[in-house]
């Protein structure tokens, strides 16, 4: 039988010719394989297709295809020869077993094949290509399977079994077309899963009686691989030898005051915060609904409501969410320990999709009832009120703002009600110093198109940098948690386009890593950091309230003292474009420097706009939303 490639093995081949030549057109190097060896399994489907006489027949054959599931393992060994390619090589025992039946004249015949090989594979892998995943790679090469065991056992209905070798197996050469993804565990190990179809060009036999037998398989194996260690060092890597001189011939960093400084290394540290968390004065409810949410009804007993079970103290929540939503028993709890205190309950409808001003109301008797209740408060002390929407309205325009328009509102004539509340925090990576400064140097008789400054640590990106010209020096604002908790030195690459070729510079920033094991909490030998995310401004405004005022009074304020430092994080909720919420965003860190500044004038303020672009809280929440309009205050004290 002579094997041509039917149409689907034509088409794998187009599809690797084109694979061959698509990565020079791609400028994306961003995984390094580098030279590894390692172990590697999986199993086989085996897709069998025979055409040969049945044992001790003369004309009758096993004609009909099966299938059958085994495995394979080895030893594998990668050679990256660019940033686009490598050679592999593998060597595998390989399980290709089958069972083949035929039923003739009501009698089943019966071919158990055990059919084992040596399999010796050069390939070929192409990683870098698709751009924004770099890490998935294609591979084709050339499987030649050395014949170990090809054993079979044949019976038939009432007749004695007989077994033996299948006569003349020969060398079994197949085409490999693969799919796979590369997965940095860490700077030694990674880890490669992979699917191939092995297209079949052979014969299991060459013998008469076995002629016309071969079988193709699909393969679903992983690797993983060791890599072989090579010494660190700086270099430059250039497409065409002299065409660019690349090179960062400085890194330093701006103090506080802002003196330029040698970078020679950056300390992480990871921080257990105690924080205080502001109460959104507000319940939601969803379209036409008037009962409270469960969530926001944490006594399930009346009879508790004397005994102050949700108390301030004893609260079920610790994070800035849980807090808001035990609003009724916070509030509640402080009224009656604050006789003076008056409260105003203000029922609100959406507007939109809810018309009947009477839910408004509903949803303010529902939340006077529930604090008298349960907190026995004088209903001479809680005044309603109710009508149509919110007197400062989210976006009516929008979802998300329409949702956040169905609530009840609460005001007092008492601010203590509404204080922020004490919790533990989460643990912050900062980094020490939060920025880095690039020199570049550049050598090139021609014009720059374009310069990229790609920062990573452990083989994961942490930040890339680019721009058009090389006028100014490259500045790198290290945000929080932007670090991995790691000893690995960051490695910067920085490479700059011409027309037709590139160059680009390979440096690396030794790593400090001071972990929570050895750090508890924020009360450092050398200095006290606090953070406070106490500030929440109105949708689609960068002023600071009154209320935020004494906030920041009360809280903020006195602990800023001599020498202290702040950084101010503004953000903003996901309604609206990126481009103007990263600007009210920052509009809303600077209003709250502005402020702090007329209390103390001498102190170092520095202010980011994070945007939208990181959810400090759950955007599909309108309390979460509601969280994200704040600002982040960061004090550190030096001892």
């Amino acid at each position: 039988m002579k094997h041509c490639p039917n149409t689907l093995h034509i088409a794998f081949i187009a599809i690797c010719i084109y694979l061959v030549a698509y990565p020079q057109l791609t400028t994306a190097q961003n995984i390094v394989l580098n030279n590894n060896i390692g172990l590697f399994g999986g199993a086989n489907f085996n897709f069998h297709s025979p055409s040969f006489l049945i044992p001790n027949q003369n004309r009758d054959k096993f004609t009909n295809n099966a299938s059958s599931i085994s495995g394979f393992f080895g030893i594998e060994g990668n050679f990256q020869m660019t940033n686009i390619t490598a050679i592999t090589g593998r060597i595998a025992y390989d399980f290709a077993g089958i069972e083949l039946t035929k039923k003739i004249s009501n009698t089943n015949n019966t071919l158990d094949a055990s059919l084992h090989y040596l399999e010796i594979t050069p390939m070929i892998k192409f990683f870098n290509i698709i751009p924004d995943f770099e890490e998935v790679y294609f591979t084709t090469g050339v499987n030649f399977g050395i014949p170990i065991t090809y054993h079979y056992d044949f019976k038939k209905a009432n007749n004695k079994p007989e077994s033996g070798d299948v006569a003349d197996a020969t060398l079994r050469v197949s085409l490999p077309l693969g799919i796979g993804y590369i997965y940095k565990y860490n700077n030694e190990l990674s880890i490669l899963p992979e699917i191939s179809y092995n297209i079949n060009f052979s014969d299991v036999s060459t013998n008469k009686q076995w002629q016309n037998w071969s079988f193709s398989q699909l393969k679903a194996g992983i690797s993983v691989v060791y890599t072989i260690p090579q010494k660190v060092k700086e270099e430059v890597i250039a497409s065409e030898k002299n065409a660019i001189d690349v090179s960062i011939k400085e890194v330093y960093y701006l103090d506080r005051n802002n003196d330029g400084l040698p970078l020679n290394n950056i300390m992480l540290e990871e921080a257990e915060f105690g924080e205080y968390f502001p109460i959104i004065p507000y319940i939601f409810y969803d379209v036409n609904e008037t009962e409270l949410a469960n969530n926001y009804s944490l006594i399930k007993n009346p009879t508790d409501a004397m005994t102050g079970t949700a108390l301030e103290g004893e609260l079920i929540a610790t994070d800035a969410v849980g807090i808001s939503e035990q609003l009724l028993d916070i509030v509640g709890k402080r009224m009656s320990v604050t006789p003076t205190a008056n409260l105003v309950v203000t029922g609100t409808i959406d507007g939109k999709f809810e018309t009947d001003k009477a839910i408004s109301q509903y949803r303010a008797v529902g939340v006077k009832n529930y604090l008298e209740k349960k907190y026995s408060i004088d209903s001479n002390r809680i005044t309603l009120k109710y009508g149509n929407t919110p007197s400062k309205p989210s976006a009516q325009t929008v979802k998300d703002g329409v949702v956040e328009n169905r609530r009840v509102e609460l005001s007092s004539n008492s601010p203590m009600l509404f204080e922020p509340v004490f919790a533990k925090g989460d643990k912050q990576r900062i980094a020490t110093p939060n920025n880095a400064i690039f020199v570049p140097s550049v050598v090139c008789n021609k014009p720059i198109t374009s310069w990229e400054l790609e920062i990573s640590q452990a083989e994961k990106i942490v930040r890339r940098l680019s721009g058009n010209n090389l006028d100014e020096p490259i500045r790198w604002d290290i945000e929080i948690n932007e670090l991995y908790p790691s000893q690995v030195p960051l490695e910067y690459r920085f490479t700059v386009f011409t027309a037709d070729t590139m160059a680009s510079y390979i440096g690396h920033i030794p790593m400090d890593y001071l972990s929570s094991e050895r750090k508890e909490t924020i009360d450092n030998p050398d200095k006290v950091i606090s953070k406070y995310s106490l500030v929440l401004f109105d949708f689609d405004s960068p002023q600071v309230t009154e209320a935020n005022m004494r906030v920041i009074d009360k809280f903020i304020v006195p602990n800023i003292k001599y020498r202290s430092t702040v950084d101010i994080y503004g953000y903003s909720d996901r309604i609206g474009q990126p481009e103007y919420n990263k600007k009210l965003s920052e509009a809303r860190a600077n209003a709250v420097k502005d402020y702090i500044l007329t209390k103390n004038k001498n102190v170092s303020v520095t202010t980011y706009g994070m945007g939208d672009q990181t959810d400090i809280f759950d955007n599909s929440t309108p309390i979460g939303r509601q969280l994200s309009r704040t600002v982040q205050v960061i004090v550190v004290t030096p001892k």
